[in-house]
């Protein structure tokens, strides 16, 4: 999916994570390969010196560890994807010039709204799991979660299919970090999956729509050349004795 999403999904894999985590000693080297994929970084001057100012250290060596680092709320040692999808969106928010991710306005296309829900929905889960200061979330809550978030969505069909396959997670009590992280990975790409379906219906549509134009438009000037035809039916009336 285009986007902050697939841009995060991206960063991650050029990180080389061991699974669902990535540990945190590795992550200032990986910094520059990070920064690099943040949507509209080097678009002008200005996105260049906020995202600097992210991902660089602006304190002598030994002083505080660069902004990106710390939005990543590593857990003993471990920076989990959910948390680094996290930093990675807000950071990209923050390069735009949006402020925080809680701030900014609704975008109006399709992409830009369901990446939105994605993102409230994983910081629901993640204030959850923060709250019960544990690792794990009770499959019930995720439930109600989803539910929370298809009922307040404008994109319900999505939300629709990912309600069906939760399904399989009801003979799970709970899930662990590690694998909220893989259910919510496999959204992520279910969303592209259904937002490419819906851009396909959309064009298709369109075209439909183009073709019909199109007929009319030589239908008016058929007619604009050639004139509206009119009938005339002529009588022979001088066999009507009232006449």
């Amino acid at each position: 999916m285009p986007g902050v999403i697939e841009a995060a999904l991206e960063a991650w894999a050029e990180c080389r994570p061991d699974g669902m985590t990535l540990a945190e000693e590795l992550v200032p080297q990986l910094l520059p390969n990070i920064a690099v994929l943040v949507p509209g970084g080097l678009e002008t001057p200005e996105s260049a010196r906020r995202l600097n100012e992210l991902f660089n250290s602006q304190a002598p060596v030994g002083g505080a560890p660069p902004v990106f680092l710390q939005m990543l709320k590593p857990r003993r040692g471990q920076v989990h994807f959910l948390y680094f999808w996290q930093a990675f969106s807000e950071a990209a928010k923050l390069v735009a010039g949006g402020g925080s991710t809680s701030s900014s306005a609704q975008p109006r296309d399709t992409q830009g709204r369901l990446e939105v829900e994605l993102e409230q929905l994983r910081d629901r889960v993640l204030q959850r799991i923060e709250a019960q200061k544990t690792e794990q979330l009770s499959t019930v809550v995720l439930v109600d979660e989803v539910h929370s978030s298809a009922s307040s969505s404008g994109l319900p069909g999505y939300w629709r299919e990912v309600l069906e396959g939760l399904g399989a997670l009801e003979q799970i009590q709970a899930l662990n970090l590690e694998e909220l992280t893989a259910v919510m990975i496999a959204w992520l790409h279910d969303a592209s999956s259904w937002l490419e379906l819906q851009n396909r219906s959309a064009a298709s549509q369109g075209g439909a729509a183009s073709r019909a134009d199109r007929g009319k438009s030589a239908d008016r000037r058929d007619l604009e050349e050639k004139g509206i035809p009119v009938y005339l039916h002529v009588y022979d009336v001088s066999q009507e004795e009232s006449v």
